[in-house]
C-alpha cells in the first residue's frame, strides 16, 4: 500500500501545473461527481469521504451535502473543526452575504478565527477574523488584497484544481480533483504542494503525506489504521470479558459466603448446645458427620480458586486463554490451555469431602 501511495503521489505531483480552460466554474456538484461516487459513510443526507478513526470523522476529508454544498478540510470527533473550505455555488454561506467560498478556521461546525471569503467570480471580499460563525470585523473588507483569488482550473485531461491563488500562481488552500475519482487535499506555495496533505482514492482508501523540500513522506494510511483499530477492538473485548469474569467470581463468592454464613450461624447454635466432642447431633443429613467446612456442605469445588462445580478453570473460565498479545491469544498458564479446573482436576467436587458435603 505504501509503495502504491508513493507512486500515485508522485504522479499527482507531475500534474500540478494545469492549463486553465475554465477560469471560473462553480458547478461543484459536477466537479466532485466522480470523487463522490463512493463514500466512507452517510451522515444524515450528506456523504463523507476521508479519514475515519475510532469510528468517528477524525482528520481530513470531504463532505458532500444534498443541496450541492461541499466542505473540504479538517474534522474532529465528527465535527468540522480545524482548517478547511466551504463551497456553495449559490452563495449559501451563513452570515456572509455574497460569499460563495469560505477558506479558514472552524470550531464545532462554525467559522471561528481567521478566514477569507470569495464571491462568485473568485474575488476576495473579506479577510479577517470570525466569531460565532460571523465576521467580527468590517464586512466586506474595505481595502481587499486583489492579488488573492479563488479559482477552478481544469486541464485538458479534465483534472482540476479547486482552491486559492495569489499573484497568478497556486498559493493557499486547495484540492486537486482527478478524473479517475482520486482527490488530493493540500496547501500550495508557488505552484508546489507543501506540508501535510491527504490523498483520498476513488475507492475510499486514504494516505496522509508530507511534502517538504521536494521530498514526499507517507505518514499514515487507512490500511494501517484499520489494523490498529482491529487490535484496539480486540483488546477492548478481552478487557470487557475479563471484567465480566471477575464480576461473576465476585457474585459467586458473595453468594457462597451468604449461604455459608447462614450455615455457620446454625452450626454455632448447635455447638453451643452440645459437647464439641459429641458429633452425634451436629451437622445435617447424618447424625454422625459434620458439615464440610471447605465447601459449606455444598459438595462443590471451592477454595480461593475453585470452580464452584463448573469444572472450568478459575483463571480463564474454561476458555483456555487469558490474554491477547499482538492480536494473538495466549494460553492460560494455570490450566495449560485445557480450560479445565486444576484445583479439583475437573471433577467439580470438593477436594476435602469428595463431593459429599459432610466429613
Amino acid at each position: 500500500m505504501a509503495d502504491k501511495t508513493k507512486t500515485l503521489a508522485l504522479l499527482f505531483l507531475s500534474m500540478l501545473i494545469l492549463s486553465t480552460l475554465s477560469a471560473q466554474n462553480f458547478d461543484f456538484r459536477t466537479l466532485f461527481a466522480n470523487a463522490m461516487q463512493t463514500h466512507n459513510e452517510k451522515v444524515g443526507k450528506a456523504l463523507f469521504k476521508g479519514q475515519i478513526l475510532k469510528g468517528k470523522r477524525n482528520g481530513m476529508g470531504i463532505m458532500a451535502y444534498k443541496n450541492g454544498d461541499y466542505y473540504i478540510g479538517d474534522f474532529c470527533r465528527d465535527k468540522i473543526t480545524g482548517f478547511g473550505m466551504f463551497l456553495s455555488d449559490v452563495g449559501r454561506i451563513d452570515k456572509c452575504d455574497g460569499c460563495y467560498v469560505y477558506v479558514g478556521n472552524w470550531k464545532d461546525g462554525k467559522k471561528s478565527g481567521m478566514g477569507r471569503c470569495y464571491d462568485n467570480q473568485g474575488q476576495l471580499i473579506y479577510s479577517g477574523r470570525f466569531s460565532d460563525d460571523a465576521p467580527s470585523e468590517q464586512y466586506p473588507t474595505a481595502d481587499v488584497d486583489n492579488s488573492k483569488s479563488f479559482t477552478v482550473s481544469i486541464s485538458e485531461k479534465k483534472n482540476c484544481y479547486v482552491g486559492e491563488t495569489e499573484g497568478g500562481v497556486l498559493n493557499g488552500y486547495g484540492v486537486f480533483v482527478f478524473n479517475d475519482g482520486n482527490i488530493w487535499i493540500t496547501q500550495m506555495k508557488d505552484d508546489s504542494q507543501t506540508g501535510v496533505g491527504l490523498l483520498v482514492y476513488a475507492n475510499g482508501e486514504w494516505a496522509t503525506v508530507n511534502y517538504k523540500n521536494d521530498e514526499l513522506t507517507i505518514i499514515s494510511t487507512s490500511e494501517y489504521y484499520r489494523t490498529v483499530d482491529d487490535k484496539r477492538k480486540a483488546i477492548t473485548r478481552a478487557a470487557i470479558k475479563g471484567a465480566l469474569t471477575e464480576f461473576s467470581h465476585a457474585v459467586n463468592t458473595a453468594s457462597t459466603l451468604v449461604r455459608g454464613g447462614t450455615d455457620i450461624s446454625s452450626d454455632r447454635q448447635d455447638v453451643a448446645e452440645v459437647d464439641e466432642n459429641d458429633v452425634s447431633s451436629v451437622g445435617a443429613g447424618s447424625s454422625s458427620k459434620k458439615r464440610c467446612s471447605e465447601c459449606g456442605g455444598t459438595g462443590k469445588c471451592s477454595g480461593s480458586h475453585g470452580c464452584r462445580g463448573t469444572r472450568n478453570c478459575y483463571w480463564c473460565q474454561g476458555d483456555g486463554f487469558t490474554k491477547i498479545v499482538a492480536g494473538e491469544k495466549v494460553k492460560c498458564a494455570k490450566c495449560g490451555g485445557t480450560g479445565s479446573c486444576q484445583y479439583c482436576h475437573a471433577t467439580g467436587k470438593c477436594r476435602k469431602c469428595n463431593g459429599t458435603g459432610v466429613l
